[in-house]
């Protein structure tokens, strides 16, 4: 398989994955399993078809997208679709594009949970909850601890995820290390 071929093909694996995830998680508010598991899996040994260190490549770069990711889900800030799509992103533009799709989708969400917030009139509020948070856990940490923590808006990353992949192969039109 020539590197072109292998270059489209994980172009397109991304493109499709990262549509897919946003319309299923904009309908269900899931990303499912059947979904970002099995690129996990056939995008490394594709990768191997060219070469073997293309396929050890894709494997730690499933593995660094999905790390910070990963703490997020355990510290209940993401869900555990979110963490499989940016590994099988990983996994199929590699390192560099996929942390950059990463930061991209997340800076988007933020900036739509603000503009949400701000336009349901609750963004002031939400803003003093986080500052004041700090202040209460020093203060009194036991109740702060006994209460559970509600977050003041919920966002699906599905399209955040889309956009964020789209821009982003979009402007470099390659994967790193395929075609230059």
């Amino acid at each position: 398989m020539t590197t072109e071929t292998l270059n489209i093909i994980t172009l397109l694996a991304a493109t499709v994955l990262s549509t897919v995830a946003a319309i299923t998680d904009t309908r269900t508010g899931q990303i499912p399993n059947w979904l970002t598991l099995p690129p996990l899996v056939a995008l490394p040994l594709l990768n191997a078809l060219c070469s073997p260190s293309l396929a050890l490549d894709s494997v730690l770069s499933a593995a660094l997208c999905g790390f910070v990711p990963l703490v997020s889900f355990r510290l209940g800030a993401m869900g555990g679709g979110d963490v499989k799509l940016f590994a099988a992103l990983g996994a199929s533009v590699g390192t560099q594009h996929g942390l950059e799709i990463q930061c991209l989708s997340v800076a988007l969400a933020a900036l739509y949970g603000l503009a949400l917030l701000a336009f349901r009139g609750e963004l002031l509020s939400a803003m003093g909850s986080i500052v004041l948070r700090p202040v209460l856990l020093l203060l009194c940490p036991q109740r702060l601890q006994a209460q559970r923590a509600v977050s003041p808006l919920s966002l699906r990353l599905g399209v955040p995820i889309f956009v964020a992949t789209v821009l982003v192969l979009a402007a470099h039109g390659s994967v790193p290390g395929h075609i230059l």
